[in-house]
């Protein structure tokens, strides 16, 4: 619990003109030039990056978190999300850091729902079912990821089912 970074108060961005947002983020960046070991520093900047759709920038960003990428499954599996929404693929690389995110934190609820979606990606209805029903008992009994979560249950059961020769 030691490693997690400190979340953006929710206040923070309200009333901040996109320039606003984008001096601080470019403040953040110029900072790291002189200080590239701040490594929750990267973080940060490679959250807001994401943010602001400089997925390229992002990616810069997460490769120098250096170590913490070693040990933060929130970081890993945001990485993982990054990679995979600029490649529009989870296969590969994103797929590691899922898997990487999972070993540190077995029930990590967006790694295994990222696992779900890249074993059915992969066609291995089994796996994403199996990640899933994990997915289900620990996301919080309000999240809004339940039902779809559900679904894509019932979708790769269906699926696993046609798959079954008889």
């Amino acid at each position: 619990e030691g490693n997690k970074l400190p979340p953006v108060p929710a206040g923070a961005a309200e009333g901040m003109t996109p320039d606003k947002v984008n001096q601080m983020v470019d403040r953040l960046a110029a900072r790291l030039k002189d200080n590239p070991d701040d490594l929750t520093g990267w973080a940060r900047l490679a959250r807001a990056y994401k943010v602001q759709g400089r997925l390229d920038e992002a990616a810069n960003a997460y490769e120098k978190t250096g170590k913490l990428l070693e040990t933060d499954a929130d970081l890993l599996t945001q990485y993982a999300d990054l990679l995979a929404t600029r490649g529009k693929s989870l296969s590969g690389k994103p797929t590691e850091l899922i898997n990487k995110a999972l070993r540190i934190a077995p029930k990590h609820p967006m790694a295994l729902m990222m696992a779900g979606q890249a074993a059915y990606q992969a066609k291995n209805y089994q796996a994403a079912i199996g990640h899933w029903e994990t997915a289900l008992t620990v996301l919080p009994a309000n999240s809004p990821d339940i039902e779809p979560v559900k679904a894509e249950i019932a979708d790769a059961k269906l699926k696993l089912g046609t798959a079954v020769k008889p």
